[in-house]
Order: structure tokens, then sequence, then C-alpha cells
């Protein structure tokens, strides 16, 4: 499905919901359209999370678990995005999209540094820590990845050097985590700054925790970036550094086309595999 009829999809969607709660959606659009859609209902202070991916791994099972996440979280003090209280959260589906209605969060154009990134991080691990829901392992997200690599009709586009390359580097890094993965604690999954991490007036804030599972600390830590070496063991920081480009590649290789940054994504993230895997 295109860009635009994806979108249009999930506004309707949402207003449908919204109406039928008795909120107002006048001026809803879409704010974020990249694994999932995000749409600002506008004359109502709500936004909606819209389950538009079709990638392995996502869709029901990992919106339900977010759902689940989030409901354990909402009543702590952890600094995470909160259910709407001006409409039943959800799970809704209507015209075959699941949907979350969440508050909307009063973001800030502010940069925000590795050391408050991790301050953000300890405090969330914390509320996670009682989470006793199963969760997936974050070697089963890398295996899921491994298997976009492997199946050329999930990646066409991606070169056949490439391909070889990453089912290489994906072999060896799974070896390497079955190895040593460090204590196994309850993670975010995927808690990256500017996406994931926002800065609000309220201070930084995590959004989307659709790739909540179970990891070495490390394994959130990569999604900050080299800068936040210092915070981790070091060897399995530099492993789950490329672990994580080898991740971002998978999901963005498999889905071409679905907006600019996702594209970008692709090739940048292949490009710092190449790098980080030669360490």
């Amino acid at each position: 499905m295109n860009t635009s009829a994806r979108a249009a999809n999930a506004v309707r969607a949402v207003v449908a919901v919204a109406t039928a709660h008795g909120l107002s959606a006048v001026g809803a659009s879409v704010i974020k359209d990249s694994n999932n859609t995000v749409v600002d209902l506008g004359s109502s202070p709500i936004v909606a999370k819209v389950s538009t991916t079709t990638l392995p791994g996502g869709g029901d099972d990992s919106f339900a678990r977010e759902f689940a996440v989030l409901h354990h979280l909402h009543g702590s003090d952890a600094p995470v995005v909160r259910f709407s209280d001006q409409i039943p959260p959800g799970p809704h589906e209507i015209e075959g999209l699941r949907m979350l209605f969440l508050e909307r969060v009063h973001l800030v154009d502010e940069q925000i540094g590795v050391a408050d990134a991790v301050r953000t991080l300890e405090r969330t691990h914390v509320a996670l820590a009682e989470f006793e829901a199963p969760l997936p392992t974050f070697t089963d997200t890398l295996a899921a990845a491994h298997g976009l690599y492997r199946d050329q009709r999930l990646t066409p586009a991606l070169p056949p050097e490439e391909r070889r390359f990453c089912l290489a580097a994906g072999d060896r890094l799974l070896a390497e985590f079955a190895d040593e993965a460090g204590p196994p604690m309850v993670l975010h999954g995927d808690p990256w700054r500017g996406g994931n991490l926002v800065a609000t007036s309220a201070g930084p804030i995590l959004l989307d925790f659709e790739a909540v599972c179970v990891g070495p600390l490390e394994w959130d830590l990569s999604a900050f970036g080299e800068e936040a070496a210092p915070f981790g063991d070091p060897w399995l920081f530099a492993r789950c550094l490329a672990a994580r480009s080898f991740l971002v590649a998978a999901v963005c290789w498999a889905q071409p086309g679905r907006a600019p940054d996702v594209d970008a994504a692709a090739v940048s993230h292949l490009h710092l595999l190449h790098q980080r895997t030669l360490r």
C-alpha cells in the first residue's frame, strides 16, 4: 500500500473510533508514518497509534505486547507516554486496523544528551522489571531480521553481495550472543533519541514499546549510538552496536519506499554494519 493510501486509511479509522466515543477529531492528521502510523486527533489532546506494519515480528503480536506493557507502566512514575483518559485506550479495531489512544505530549526542540537518555532508560527499566508476561529475547528479534535477509522475496532490492555479507554478519552475531549475552533484563528494545525517546516540556520520555524484549542492558544502550559506550560492557556494547545496525537495516530494506527516512536508514545502517563488524 502506498504512503498516501496508508495515511488516509489510518486517519479514517481513527476518526471513526474517536467519533463513536464522542470525541472531536477535527483536523486529525498523520504526524509519523514509519513502522506504524501515528495520528494526531487535532482538536482533542490525543494521538492514536495505528498498527500498519506487516513485517515479521510486527503486527498484532507486538501491538498487543505494547498495550500490555503500557498498561503495566501506566501507574508508575516511569518517564513514558501515557494512555489517554478521555477514551478507552484500546486496542480498538476498525477496517482491519488496530489502534491505541495516548495522551498528546508537548514536544520541545532540544537535543537529549546521552547521560539524560541513560537516566530516562534506567528509570524505565526499574518499572519494567516487574512486568511478568512472556517476552521475546533480543536474539529472537535478530533471528527474525536474519530471516528477512535470507528470503529474497522479503528484501528484493538488497544487492546480492550485500545479502551474503548480512547473512554472514548475522551468523557471527548470533553465535557470539549465544556464548555471552550479559545479565538479562526487561528492555525497551528500541529507545533511539529523536524517535522513540523524545524531548518534551516535562523532560525526556519514551514512546513505542512494541519492541520490548529481554536482553542485556547494552542492547538498549546501543540505540543511543557510539556515545553510550562508557555506560556498558565494552565488548558486549560493540557487538550490540553492530547488531543494532543489522536489525535496522533489515527492517528498512524490507519496507522500500515506505518513507524517506526509512529508505535513508536502510542505506546508512548497512554502511554502519560494514564498519561495526570489522572491529
